[in-house]
């Protein structure tokens, strides 16, 4: 498992990460930021794309990691959507930096 993470690390990929044998449907969605001989750090989104925090796993508890699935396809264009939403950023008012963006 510890090579497969390092792999999905270094080609920066976003993976679901499986660790409920009995629950299968239940999963998390991010990033692998670091790895060492026990365990692996993530970045974790939320079905809307969003930052949903940090979690540090045992490597021993993931039990297989999957990524290019039809459900991390539909991700990646959320989070292509939220990460354009960003630039709205560019002055105090968010309201006018909101209308701004959308014309």
């Amino acid at each position: 498992m510890k090579s497969i993470l390092q792999q999905i690390k270094f080609a920066e990929l976003i993976c679901e990460i499986y660790t409920n044998r009995e629950n299968t449907d239940s999963f998390s969605v991010g990033y692998v930021l670091s790895i060492d001989n026990d365990y692996a750090i993530f970045q974790l989104y939320d079905p809307d794309g969003l930052f949903d925090g940090f979690r540090v796993m045992t490597i021993e508890s993931i039990y297989t990691l999957k990524t290019n699935t039809d459900y991390w396809y539909k991700l990646q264009k959320k989070m292509v959507e939220v990460e354009l939403s960003k630039d709205l950023s560019y002055n105090d008012n968010l309201l006018i930096n909101f209308l701004n963006y959308e014309q």
